[in-house]
């Protein structure tokens, strides 16, 4: 989903938009007003652009699957981190029994071999 960041100063509102080359300054300043039906009303948002506040416009795309996959990656590791951090004591102690087991079994045929 496009969207369309309007900031004026610290004021900032997000507007849906169809597609990117709509995101601009005129449509900001149309949502301020508040006089076009076909928009989103912001009542929060008023803006009157002087020297001081510039009015910016940003389009970005919410949502997209690239985000989500980032996102899906992220959660993935973080939760094979957190389950490896929760059963290496245990598996340090199994694997060292074992291996124990392997050199005291190693060491006895060697030793029984006389």
């Amino acid at each position: 989903m496009l969207n369309c960041k309007c900031a004026c100063g610290t004021n900032t509102t997000i507007v849906p938009i169809p597609s990117c080359p709509q995101c601009k300054i005129s449509l900001c300043l149309a949502v301020a007003a508040g006089n076009n039906a076909s928009l989103p009303s912001r009542p929060e948002f008023r803006c009157a652009p002087t020297a001081d506040t510039a009015l910016d416009a940003l389009c970005f795309d919410r949502e997209s699957r690239k985000d989500e996959l980032l996102v899906s990656t992220f959660l993935i590791v973080l939760l094979g981190l957190v389950v490896s951090a929760t059963f290496k004591p245990c598996l340090t102690s199994m694997w060292n029994k074992l291996r124990g087991q392997r050199i005291h079994s190693a060491y006895s045929r060697f030793l029984d071999s006389d």
